[in-house]
């Protein structure tokens, strides 16, 4: 558990360097054995074909079809004796190289396909779909830079490449009854108070009520609170306090390098 903890300790603080960039976090409640999927980007339209009337040449009616483009996940779990589960790991990921409206889109496609073991409650890092971009940038001084003939003088360009590592995290959980996939799904719904119905009190209240009735036995304590991690009686330090200090210690290392 220590070293999960580290893991997304080390994510917050490069998340705040602006060093990585998180896309999303959801949660999927799967059926053994059931394919699951989640979707992160968007849909484009992709000129499929073309029908003119004879009678009329000037009316051309288009025909498009729908592409999925952005990044999609599909997981099959299949759980196994000695509290482990094997998954089946489908990743895609399509980039959109052209501009929005274009009526021939061009994507990029990077997939894996793979299959893993991995204990429950443990974290399974999948990554490697690199790519590489090219930007030009342009820097122009206003007015001058539209002078003729000297205009030139008053502006730049520069080119930059990037590399864009995807790496993705799952760390999939056994629910083995009704009351531990209740559970489950009270913490996401604890998870989301940030929402207006929460801030009002509505769903936090019905929340307490409910640990108050049943308690939490039925899922691990860090998943319902992500700030608390434990091991067996002894609670250790949060996630957040280690996060803060490894953030204080690179900024006074920052401090140092500028004296």
């Amino acid at each position: 558990t220590d070293g999960k903890a580290l893991i997304y300790t080390y994510i917050k603080m490069l998340n705040k360097f602006d060093a990585i960039n998180v896309l999303s976090m959801p949660r999927l409640m799967c059926t053994d054995n059931m394919q699951s999927s989640l979707q992160v980007g968007q849909v484009i339209p992709q000129l499929k074909g073309a029908l003119s009337d004879i009678s009329n040449p000037r009316a051309v009616q288009n025909t498009y079809e729908y592409k999925d483009v952005g990044l999609i996940l599909s997981v099959t779990p299949h759980v196994r004796s000695g509290n482990l589960v094997a998954l089946e790991i489908e990743q895609r990921v399509e980039d959109l190289l052209t501009t929005m409206g274009s009526p021939t889109p061009v994507t990029s496609k990077r997939e894996v396909k793979t299959n893993v073991l991995v204990a429950n409650g443990d974290t399974i890092i999948i990554g490697g779909l690199i790519r590489e971009a090219e930007k030009v940038l342009k820097n122009r001084v206003p007015f001058f830079s539209y002078i003729p003939l000297i205009g030139n003088l008053f502006k730049s360009s520069e080119k930059q490449r990037e590399k864009v590592d995807l790496m993705i995290f799952l760390t999939p959980y056994i629910l083995e009854d009704p009351k531990a996939a209740s559970d489950m799904t009270y913490s996401i719904i604890n998870d989301g108070q940030e929402l207006s119905l929460a801030e009002k009190g509505t769903i936090r209240k019905n929340y307490d009520d409910y640990q108050k009735s049943v308690g939490a036995e039925g899922v691990p304590k860090e998943l319902l609170d992500p700030n608390h991690i434990l091991s067996g009686d002894k609670k250790e330090e949060s996630w957040d306090s280690k996060y803060n200090k490894l953030v204080i210690e690179m900024e006074a290392k920052e401090k140092e390098k500028s004296k």
